[in-house]
């Protein structure tokens, strides 16, 4: 939906990418398995792969946007006169 905005810029979108996927990578390492596999072993890179392809997944950017994504604003809203 953010990129139906007129205002939108591609860094608003990396933006929020970015940070989501710095929330899910904190709330992971609280996994006491996950956090050793990132730090200790030679394959730690593969965890972090699979996990930004888990965000990009969650966010539902593999998907083309379909128009029941858009919000709609009522027209007879006062603020839209």
């Amino acid at each position: 939906m953010l990129m139906a905005n007129p205002e939108y810029t591609d860094d608003q979108a990396k933006a929020l990418i970015s940070e989501y996927t710095q929330i899910r990578l904190k709330s992971c390492m609280l996994n006491p398995e996950f956090a050793v596999r990132i730090k200790g072993d030679d394959n730690g890179h593969v965890y972090l792969k699979v996990l930004k392809e888990q965000v990009v997944e969650e966010l539902g950017l593999t998907k083309p946007p379909e128009a029941s994504n858009l919000a709609f604003e009522d027209i007879f809203d006062p603020k839209n006169d």
